[in-house]
């Protein structure tokens, strides 16, 4: 069995993270499950895991578990984040721009540099297309679009001039503005994306009903002990809820809707 945590695995929080993981395995292991990994998978392209047949826990974008990712995976908890920008289950991105451009507003970023994590991310990517679509007018927005990598790094090349905007999901921008406050702060939020499901936890496709029972009570157990109440402020956890596959649906419509507005991509 192996078991990843890759979606906010920040260097500056990695030692939260491995107590988080301890916490949820001490936890299967008292709801019977066996072979629980000691230690976090590390290593290789954040998805490597994802269709690993042998994948006990990990946690997922929405964007590519719509996208192809469910045909591998089932999905067992969806973390709730108490950051602004985050409602229960959900969260929205936060769109960033230099505190001192001289744009008043987001039409005024037309011809502008955009920076995006990655083309399979909805915090990076689909929810910067959903904000800039109706602006758009099915016509193309920016004079060049720069693939960064990441979150933070996003971050950077915009605080350093490199790029004029990007989009980051709430999660990353308060483990920036409390973890690695130099690059927060040379910017300013400038819009919002639409509502989206939050980045799920997942188990491997063809986890028995009975294995995913569990490993949902496990993970219901570490939201709400209170001696993991600091691991879970570190890491920004205010809970879980049971989502399903249509409630994840929401990532197609706001794809789609952008889609309808001439806009099927960021360009």
């Amino acid at each position: 069995m192996i078991a990843s945590l890759p979606m906010y695995d920040w260097p500056e929080v990695r030692e939260e993270t491995d107590a988080w993981w301890q916490a949820i395995g001490d936890a299967c292991q008292a709801e019977g499950i066996k072979s629980v990994p000691a230690s976090l998978h590390r290593g290789g392209a954040d998805g490597e895991t994802w269709t690993d047949p042998d994948l006990l826990l990990s946690q997922t974008c929405g964007y590519p578990y719509t996208h192809g990712g469910s045909e591998h995976l089932r999905l067992v908890a969806t973390p709730c984040y108490g950051i602004p920008g985050c409602e229960g289950a959900g969260y929205r991105s936060f769109l960033l721009c230099r505190e001192d451009a001289r744009q008043p507003d987001l039409r005024e970023f037309r011809h502008s540099r955009a920076a995006i994590n990655d083309s399979m991310s909805q915090s990076g990517y689909s929810a910067l297309r959903a904000v800039i679509a109706p602006l758009a007018q099915g016509e193309a927005f920016f004079s060049q679009v720069i693939t960064s990598g990441g979150h933070r790094y996003s971050m950077q090349m915009v605080g350093q001039g490199d790029a004029d905007i990007c989009a980051v999901d709430a999660i990353c921008y308060a483990l920036a503005e409390r973890y690695v406050p130099e690059l927060t702060a040379p910017l300013r939020i400038i819009a919002t994306s639409p509502l989206a499901p939050a980045l799920p936890y997942v188990t491997a496709k063809h986890t028995p009903d009975d294995l995913l029972m569990r490993l949902r009570s496990a993970l219901m157990q570490v939201m709400t002990d209170a001696d993991l109440a600091n691991i879970r402020s570190a890491l920004f956890i205010s809970g879980a809820e049971i989502l399903d596959d249509s409630d994840y649906q929401r990532i197609l419509d706001i794809e789609q809707d952008a889609a309808d507005l001439g806009y099927p991509k960021v360009i």
